[in-house]
C-alpha cells in the first residue's frame, strides 16, 4: 500500500488525518513482527513495485525469478500485508468472481475462459506455497454458500445447476439436512462448494516477503510515496528518500486513486470485520465448525469462518467515504452490529466476546473485473488492481501477469484481463458518494 499526499499547506493536517488507523488492527497480523527499515537515501532501481500486498510481492517473486540480474525493490507505506492482503477473511477459490452473472447472460461457453483463468491462478498460488514451504494454515475443505430466504434458496438451486454445467461438483443442502450440519435453522438452504479453501493471510504475506528477500528483492517498509514524476525515467519522492527507476508497478489496489491513477475506474470500499475470543471445543463441535469452517451468504452481506486457533471471524457491512477516502476509522456501531448478527445466525454461541475488530478496503472496479495494463506516455507504469473482494488468488496471479506484461509477452489470460474494453467509468462526486451509500443501505450492507 502506498499513500500519495500533495505538498501544500494542508499536507501536515492531511498526514495527521491519514494516521488514524484502527487501534486494534488485524488479527492476521497480530504476531510479533519487526518491519524492515524505511528508505532513507537516493536509490537507483530497474523496477520499483509500489505496494507490499499480495500483488506487489507476487510481481516481485515472478520478476526476480525471470530477471535475476535486475535490481527490483518493493516500497510499502506501512508494513507488508497492511492493506486488504492482511485484512481479508482468508478465503481462496478456483472460481472467477462474477461467473454466474456472465453465465446467465451468455451461457457456459462464455464462462469457460474465466474458469480456466481462476483455476490457473489458484494452482499457481498453492504451488508457490508448497514449493517454498509457506506455512499459512491452508485448508482445502470447501466452503458453504448460504441462502437467508426461501427466494434465495430457489436462486441457490439455480446456482447448483449452473455450477454443474461449468464442470463444478457441488452439493445442495436444505432444511433439516442443512440445520443438522451447521447446527442452526437460520438458513433454509446452503450450497457446498468443494473448490473453495481457507488460509491464514497474514502468514501468507510474511512468508512471501521472506521468499522474495531470499531471491534478492529489497523490501522497504514504512516508506510512503509522496510524488511520482513520470518520464523515461520515473522519479519517486518518498517520505525520507527518493527512487529513480525505469519501470513502476502499481500494486496498490484500493489506494491507487490516491496516487492519482484510475480515479474514474476504481474506488475503495470499506468493509468491517470482528474476530471473537477462542471458542470452547464444545462450541466448535456444536456449531459444526470443524466440518464446514468457511461460510458466506449468497448476497455477500456476511462471511463467517473458523480461524486456525478456534475463533470465529465475521465480515459484514460496507461504507464508501467521500472522494475515494482511504482513512481507516473506528466504527464501534458496525462492530457491535456484527456481533449481534453473528449471535442471531448462531444462537448456540450464547454470547460473542470480541477480541479483534478492524476495517479493510476492497477495490471496486466499475467493470467488476480486475484491471491490468500499462499507462503513461512512456508506457512504463504497469498495474494490476481492482479485485472486487477476491484479491488473494487474483492478486497473486496478477503478479505473474504483470511479469508477462513487463516482458511484452502475450497469453490468453493477459488478454482476458486487459482493461481497454472493460474499464467503464464511475460517477463523479458527489453523485458517487450519494449513489454508493444509498445502494449499500438498500441492500443491507451499510452499517
Amino acid at each position: 500500500m502506498a499513500r500519495f499526499l500533495r505538498e501544500d499547506k494542508g499536507s501536515k493536517k492531511q498526514r495527521m488525518k491519514d494516521a488514524l488507523w484502527d487501534s486494534s488492527g488485524s488479527f492476521w497480523l497480530a504476531d510479533e513482527y519487526t518491519p524492515n527499515p524505511p528508505l532513507t537515501d537516493l536509490l537507483q532501481a530497474d523496477l520499483t513495485i509500489i505496494g507490499g500486498g499480495i500483488t506487489g510481492l507476487s510481481s516481485a517473486y515472478h520478476l526476480k525469478q525471470r530477471y535475476p540480474q535486475k535490481h527490483i525493490v518493493v516500497i510499502e507505506a506501512q508494513t507488508v500485508g497492511f492493506g486488504a492482503s492482511g485484512r481479508n477473511s482468508g478465503f481462496i477459490s478456483r472460481e472467477y468472481h462474477g461467473w454466474y452473472e456472465l453465465f446467465a447472460r451468455k451461457g457456459a461457453v462464455a464462462v469457460e475462459p474465466y474458469t480456466q483463468y481462476a483455476e490457473r491462478g489458484y494452482q499457481l498460488l498453492v504451488q508457490a506455497m508448497r514449493e517454498h514451504a509457506i506455512a499459512c494454515d491452508l485448508q482445502e475443505s470447501g466452503a458453504l454458500l448460504l441462502a437467508k430466504t426461501a427466494r434465495e434458496g430457489h436462486t441457490l438451486a439455480e446456482h447448483a445447476q449452473a455450477y454443474r454445467q461449468i464442470g463444478r461438483s457441488v452439493q445442495l443442502w436444505e432444511g433439516r439436512e442443512l440445520a443438522a450440519r451447521i447446527k442452526t435453522d437460520f438458513y433454509p438452504a446452503g450450497l457446498f462448494l468443494p473448490h473453495w479453501s481457507l488460509l491464514h493471510p497474514g502468514k501468507l504475506m510474511r512468508g512471501l516477503k521472506a521468499v522474495v528477500e531470499r531471491l534478492g528483492v529489497v523490501v522497504y517498509e514504512r516508506t510512503p510515496v509522496r510524488r511520482i514524476h513520470q518520464g523515461k525515467s520515473i522519479e519517486l519522492q518518498c517520505e525520507s528518500g527518493q527512487v529513480s527507476t525505469q519501470t513502476v508497478i502499481l500494486a496498490t489496489n484500493a489506494y491507487t486513486p490516491k496516487l492519482g491513477f484510475l480515479r474514474g475506474a476504481l474506488m475503495p470500499l470499506h468493509l468491517f470485520v470482528v474476530v471473537t475470543e477462542p471458542l470452547e471445543q464444545a462450541e466448535i463441535e456444536q456449531g459444526g465448525w470443524d466440518a464446514v469452517p468457511g461460510r458466506f451468504e449468497l448476497d455477500r452481506t456476511h462471511t463467517v469462518r473458523l480461524t486456525p486457533d478456534g475463533r470465529l471471524l465475521i465480515r459484514g457491512g460496507a461504507r464508501y467515504y467521500y472522494d475515494n477516502g482511504i482513512t481507516y476509522r473506528e466504527a464501534p456501531h458496525a462492530y457491535q452490529t456484527l456481533c449481534q448478527r453473528l449471535l442471531l445466525r448462531y444462537p448456540r454461541l450464547r454470547e460473542v466476546k470480541k477480541a479483534y475488530a478492524w476495517s479493510g478496503m476492497m477495490a471496486l472496479a466499475r467493470s467488476f473485473t480486475p484491471l491490468c495494463g500499462r499507462m503513461g506516455r512512456e508506457e512504463n507504469v504497469l498495474y494490476s488492481v481492482g479485485y472486487n473482494g477476491f484479491g488473494l488468488v487474483n492478486g497473486f496471479y496478477g503478479g505473474k501477469l504483470l511479469c508477462d506484461l513487463y516482458g511484452r509477452e502475450s497469453n490468453e489470460d493477459l488478454q482476458l484481463m486487459s482493461m481497454s474494453k472493460r474499464v467503464g467509468r464511475l460517477l463523479p462526486e458527489p453523485l458517487r458518494y450519494l449513489h454508493m451509500n444509498a445502494s449499500l443501505a438498500v441492500r443491507g450492507f451499510r452499517l
